[in-house]
């Protein structure tokens, strides 16, 4: 998709490469994990293998779901690809990519709470990082798409810590999805209004002015 809209960009070219290298690298990682727990269980199906839990250790396998999960959630230390993506795409792709596999992955780890809570240390770890290199991040940023990359990272951050309670999780992931929704309808509009593609801050100066409403 990030190709196909932005194929004559060099810029998106490379960034779609970098993200498919990166994001095979993590799938990767969570088929060998559901190949050594299919090895240690002779099973696929989450009954059998919530029950084989109590009899067997797999921690390995469970660590390399939550290092494939991270990485796709674009949580830190596994955020580096996001910032670079994000502003490299057309605004569009940069709103899905923000917005739905935060969804679907966060959902996901909602059904997946009892095989995963042997280690949710690890989200909660992810969760903090999160927040202390997206909140440093956002203080640097003076392109817009950067900005919204460092402020999913450390949205992430928020969601994850509340992992253990997926009543907060849900409330807050609906926030996340709210507010961010409303910063890309914005842009979207602000776009359409300037009829060129807004990359900065500074490129919204004086946007009271001009248009009260969308300011």
């Amino acid at each position: 998709m990030i190709i196909g809209i932005g194929v004559n960009k060099q810029q998106a070219l490379s960034a779609s490469i970098k993200y498919f290298l990166l994001s095979a690298l993590s799938t990767t990682f969570l088929l060998l994990a559901l190949a050594i727990i299919y090895h240690i269980t002779g099973s696929l199906e989450f009954e059998n293998v919530y029950l084989a839990m109590f009899e067997n250790q797999i921690d390995l396998p469970v660590i390399l779901i939550i290092f494939a999960l991270i990485f796709k959630l674009g949580a830190a230390p596994l955020h580096f690809w996001a910032p670079d993506l994000y502003s490299s795409v057309p605004l569009p792709v940069t709103a899905y990519i923000s917005i739905i596999p935060k969804i679907v992955y966060l959902l996901l780890l909602l059904d997946l709470d009892d095989f995963l809570s042997c280690q949710n240390n690890f989200f909660i770890i992810s969760g903090f990082l999160s927040l202390i290199f997206g909140t440093f991040g956002l203080s640097q940023q003076f392109k817009i798409k950067r900005f919204l990359a460092f402020s999913g990272i450390a949205n992430v951050g928020y969601l994850l810590i509340v992992i253990t309670n997926p009543d907060l999780l849900k409330f807050n992931l609906m926030i996340y999805v709210f507010a961010i929704l409303n910063i890309f309808i914005i842009l979207l509009d602000l776009e359409a209004f300037y009829e060129r593609e807004i990359n900065s801050f500074k490129e919204l100066k004086g946007l009271f002015y001009i248009n009260p409403f969308l300011a």
